[in-house]
């Protein structure tokens, strides 16, 4: 009872663990461009399959921060019926053990909401997906579709992209374990206490345009 009780608190928090995301962008690198073997922005074939990528894995953070945003719903619901049940159960004069059970589900459930921080996880993902639709228009707007992926214009996009994940996981370090000492105690005394349209203009002078695509790129990892 005690292991199932962890693995469903770990199940309704799971907050976009960083092995769910990665997956996540893998699958809509692949589907988006047609290539199984593509794993990464700098394995697709030119600029045009590359923005299309760029959209797919937009989408993909937003679903991401869909599901999460329930997950935490849920858990919230959960944790209101698991304090009326507490009260209850005190009121009622249920045994301790009874008690001490539904007390500790509760604060696992707070604990590793504290933990896995679903709302800043969330807000993480919804900026990682407007950042890749900047980029995407950026560069519809500047880079040269027909651009293979060894071009000037290949190199920055995707370049810019994969700032995009790095910057995504930087967002997500969870920072310290919990402590156990620490929580054991904190367990202990809580139970004690209860009882539109892109154009996409020529540039007439080569340098220029690929100046204008890499400030344009830039500026879309600046999305806060």
């Amino acid at each position: 009872m005690r292991i199932f009780y962890l693995l469903f608190c770990c199940t309704l928090t799971a907050c976009g663990t960083h092995v769910e995301i990665g997956n996540g962008e893998e699958t809509a690198i692949k589907n988006a461009s047609q290539s199984k073997a593509a794993t990464n922005y700098y394995e697709i074939d030119k600029v045009s399959t590359l923005l299309r990528v760029a959209g797919a894995v937009g989408e993909e953070y937003i679903n991401l921060s869909d599901n999460i945003a329930t997950q935490q719903d849920i858990t919230a619901l959960l944790l209101l019926l698991t304090a009326a049940q507490g009260a209850y159960d005190v009121t009622t004069g249920a045994s301790t053990e009874r008690v001490a059970r539904v007390g500790l589900f509760g604060l696992t459930l707070n604990q590793g909401a504290a933990y896995l921080r679903p709302a800043e996880t969330s807000a993480a993902l919804l900026r990682a997906a407007e950042r890749q639709f900047c980029i995407s228009g950026a560069g519809r707007r500047h880079a040269l579709s027909t651009a293979q992926n060894d071009s000037v214009d290949f190199g920055h996009v995707a370049d810019a992209l994969t700032s995009v994940r790095l910057q995504l996981r930087r967002e997500l370090s969870r920072g310290e374990l919990p402590n156990y000492a620490e929580l054991a105690a904190a367990y202990t005394q809580s139970l004690a206490n209860a009882g539109g349209t892109i154009e996409n203009p020529k540039s007439a002078n080569l340098l220029d345009r690929q100046n204008d695509l890499k400030a344009a790129l830039d500026r879309c990892l600046l999305v806060s």
